[in-house]
């Protein structure tokens, strides 16, 4: 079996009460906020300990840390796509939030 190089991504996590979340649980009582199913007003912690409230409509009171990792990952992709197929103009990519 040939061995395939790569980097290791540390996947961020996500604290509510007791429970380790990781960032697709956490979109996922976003949507159920979104849609009704929960109310909202949820508090959670990311791994740099900053408490994060999930609003009425779903959304997050402020960008959760590690949020930007498959949003980056998709730009990247996309970015590299456009730069393969007939030299398109490569996405932009926006600076990383602090």
């Amino acid at each position: 079996m040939k061995e395939v190089p790569f980097t290791r991504i540390k996947v961020p996590k996500f604290k509510i009460g007791r429970f380790v979340l990781n960032e697709y649980e956490i979109r996922q009582i976003m949507a159920e906020v979104s849609e009704g199913k929960r109310k909202g007003g949820i508090k959670f912690k990311d791994y740099k300990g900053h408490t994060i409230t999930i609003l009425d409509d779903g959304s997050c009171s402020k960008n959760p840390n590690g949020f930007e990792i498959a949003t980056d990952f998709t730009l990247r992709s996309i970015r590299a796509r456009r730069l393969n197929q007939n030299n398109l103009n490569p996405v932009v990519l926006l600076p990383k939030r602090n």
